[in-house]
């Protein structure tokens, strides 16, 4: 059966990743060919420094995933995952509550509430940038955010919405807060039936950032 393996870093006081250098999480097998499926929660310790958080999985059929919890990580570097040759599943999560100050790299990259994992998660990068996928989980009332402070960069990926159990499916004109982004926002790729669009924030050179639902078709309204 391949069960869980969790481990977490403690009794840290902070960890420094110098610049041009990397911090990797490598779940890999053991010599004897043994390996397990691997949750890996990072200590709410900071991170600081200049060089880059990197996530890689080297465990065929096996998931690997891993959870910053620090709420005053100060790095400077990129944080992404990659999944290592023959890896499977592989996902770096941030908590809800959790940063990272310098360039997040999506895909690959979730939000996750750890205290509550039905509940939904915000999280502060200084710049995301879509190469993939990212995520937003949406209840009834609430979701996912993801607030930006320096930039968003519009590679080839885009936000994904995924209805959460006890959600009703989506409605033409049904509209989420995304969270808050420097004003000079470059959108990303269009996502499939949905729209981004965004409104002048609460503070000078910040907006707020909206998905809303729009698939192709015809919207009759009787008045």
């Amino acid at each position: 059966p391949k069960n869980w393996m969790t481990n977490s870093f403690n009794g840290f006081k902070s960890v420094r990743i110098e610049p041009e250098s990397a911090m990797y999480l490598m779940s890999a097998a053991l010599l004897d060919g043994t390996a397990w499926n691997r949750d890996v929660k990072l200590a709410k310790v900071p991170i600081t420094g200049a060089g880059d958080l990197v996530m890689t999985n080297g465990t065929p059929g096996y998931t690997f995933r891993a959870t910053v919890m620090a709420t005053n990580n100060t790095a400077t570097g990129v944080a992404k995952a990659v999944c290592g040759v023959g890896g499977d599943a592989t996902t770096l999560f941030f908590n809800d509550g959790a940063n990272w100050a310098g360039t997040v790299t999506a895909g690959n990259i979730a939000l996750t509430n750890v205290t509550d994992g039905a509940a939904p998660a915000t999280a502060t990068f200084g710049t995301l940038r879509l190469d993939g996928e990212f995520p937003i989980r949406i209840w009834t009332t609430t979701n996912d955010m993801v607030n930006i402070t320096a930039a968003l960069i519009a590679g080839a990926g885009t936000f994904t919405p995924i209805a959460m159990p006890g959600r009703a499916e989506f409605t033409y004109g049904d509209t989420f807060l995304l969270g808050k982004y420097p004003a000079n926002v470059e959108f990303p790729a269009k996502v499939k039936n949905w729209k981004l669009s965004s409104r002048a924030g609460d503070n000078a050179g910040t907006v707020d950032l909206f998905i809303k639902f729009t698939p192709p078709g015809t919207v009759l309204t009787v008045r």
